[in-house]
């Protein structure tokens, strides 16, 4: 009979599979938005890239480095020499701005008007000048070049291939940030070049990593770092057939060492072993090399090579995937089965008194356990007060709803609700975006204390700092005196008011009922309610004279 255990893993098995299905297959990687293989990044002034570092011939400083997986700075781009006046007509002015020539042309001849010799005549042709006619024209050309156009272009042409990257990656940052929930961008390692007569043609990393770009608009400089909770670095398989892939047994062996590289992405002692077992996994005649070049040719004997790519890619399916990977991974190296996977997969008898099985609460919290009032801070209805109520008898609860609908205000409440009952919110998102706006619409006095990890830039680490800083200073300052007396106070207040408020709708209501009641034969003529008997009243004001 299978174990609970078993059954976990096989509902997982299952989704993975299904989510896969679902999955698109690309083989080319190519084929992805947008692609930046850094082989096509130079070796000069004003880039950086980790990659180098796991080249043979890396120099000591390289070997050391440290910093962000690539940097581009934008170059410092010049305009070309001037020309000298007596040599302007005679060159084309969009080559001399083009250092990609190697060198711009000069004219064989060229017609002279008269406005060029500041004559009156309107712009007619009176004289055609020859180059061989004028060799002073000739020396100027060849002096202009060897002293500044072409040492100007050497440096240009630097620029130019640093500025090309810079682009590429300017352009890969825009989309991203705007389109953040949709794409992802991500670090593919050992590009697989590979004919298969499975899988037909395949040009795809089999490593990927999970990377984010950074972009310094006041220096000019973007950055490719890992993402906020790291590499996380996992093999895909989804470009290949299944008969083109690693036997179960081989890959097992694999996610051991992709478990052991753990963030230590770019050692080649640790990168080796796993991208050279994997395409002696998948062949007998295959091959890894560490090159950082994006190999030309594709071949019937499957092919390895580093080759780092960034890339550029819509958000998938493939993210399911990855999670069933890590549900499976965690339940297959536990001793038990956590209570929220159990209820998946077995039928469960309720038995909740008071509140959910396991469910902490701070002992030192001023709201006992089990509170029945919703401590909410923003108007809400009924239904979202009972999301509240219902979170304390049930297990877990799903609210969906389209945009709009008030989804965030909810939470927002929420959040207030079990903080002031003194429990601890975990809010989790896909996207940081998300986050930023529960966190800007709480309180004021609750934004500083929320913990939050949005990233590892500048701005993510001056917001968790102020977050801690505030925390230790509001711990130091609390006193649990003073906190008792005045939720004792604030307590006090609210049962006044709610005493007031039933008053003031017994009054109401008394004032409604007086209203609507319904007198009948006032002065013998007069029926129906007061309202009823003011309007005839009214009619009857000219008729008899009052």
């Amino acid at each position: 009979m299978p174990t609970l255990i078993d059954k976990s893993l096989n509902l997982f098995r299952f989704l993975r599979e299904l989510s896969a299905l679902h999955t698109k297959r690309i083989k080319r990687v190519e084929s992805y938005e947008d692609v930046l293989f850094w082989s096509d990044v130079p070796k000069l002034p004003g880039c950086r890239c980790i990659a180098w570092s796991t080249e043979e011939d890396c120099g000591p400083e390289e070997d050391e480095y440290s910093g962000p997986w690539l940097e581009v700075s934008k170059p410092d781009l010049t305009s070309p020499p001037e020309i000298p006046d007596e040599l302007e007509p005679w060159l084309k002015e969009d080559e001399v701005r083009d250092s990609s020539f190697e060198e711009p042309t000069i004219f064989e001849e060229i017609q002279v008007s008269a406005s060029d010799l500041d004559e009156e005549d309107d712009g007619a042709i009176i004289e055609t000048l020859r180059l061989d006619e004028n060799e002073k024209v000739f020396e100027a050309y060849i002096d202009y070049l060897d002293s500044a156009w072409k040492p100007w272009a050497v440096e240009d042409r630097k620029h130019q291939t640093v500025q090309k990257v810079y682009n590429r990656l300017f352009a890969i940052f825009q989309l991203s940030d705007k389109l953040g929930e949709q794409y992802e961008t991500v670090v593919g390692l050992g590009h697989l070049v590979w004919r298969s007569p499975n899988s037909q043609d395949i040009r795809h990393p089999v490593l990927m990593t999970k990377v984010r770009l950074e972009f310094d608009r006041t220096h000019g400089i973007i950055q490719v770092v890992p993402s906020a909770d790291g590499p996380e670095p996992h093999i895909e398989l989804d470009f290949l057939e299944t008969a083109d892939r690693p036997t179960p047994n081989d890959l097992k062996g694999l996610e051991e060492l992709r478990i052991d590289l753990g963030d230590s992405v770019w050692k080649p002692a640790a990168l080796e072993p796993l991208l050279g077992g994997f395409v002696n996994s998948i062949s007998t005649e295959g091959s890894y090399a560490g090159s950082l070049k994006r190999p030309e040719r594709i071949e019937e004997r499957p092919a390895l090579h580093l080759c780092p790519t960034l890339i550029l890619r819509k958000r998938t399916r493939r993210t399911y995937v990855d999670f069933y990977d890590r549900i499976i991974q965690q339940v297959g190296q536990s001793e038990s089965v956590p209570e929220s996977v159990r209820r998946l997969v077995e039928i469960v008898e309720e038995e909740f008194v008071g509140g959910r099985e396991g469910q902490a609460t701070n002992a030192e919290a001023p709201v006992e356990a089990g509170d029945p009032e919703i401590y909410f801070p923003f108007p809400a209805n009924e239904e979202q007060r009972q999301i509240a109520q219902r979170i304390d008898t049930d297990y877990g609860l799903l609210v969906q709803g389209p945009p709009g609908t008030g989804k965030s205000h909810t939470i927002r409440n929420l959040i207030c609700h079990f903080l002031a009952r003194g429990q601890s919110v975990l809010v989790t998102s896909e996207t940081p975006r998300a986050l930023k706006v529960i966190q800007n619409r709480l309180p004021q006095g609750l934004q500083d204390l929320c913990v939050t990890w949005l990233g590892s830039g500048k701005d993510a680490r001056i917001s968790l700092e102020r977050s801690v800083n505030t925390i230790t200073q509001a711990q130091t300052t609390w006193s649990v005196a003073e906190s008792d007396s005045r939720v004792s106070r604030l307590r006090g207040q609210l049962r006044e008011s709610r005493e007031r408020q039933a008053v003031l709708q017994a009054e109401l209501v008394a004032l409604r009922e007086k209203d609507t009641y319904r007198h009948e034969g006032i002065a013998g003529a007069y029926s129906g309610t007061l309202a009823d008997i003011a309007k005839k009243l009214g009619v009857e004001k000219e008729r008899l004279g009052w």
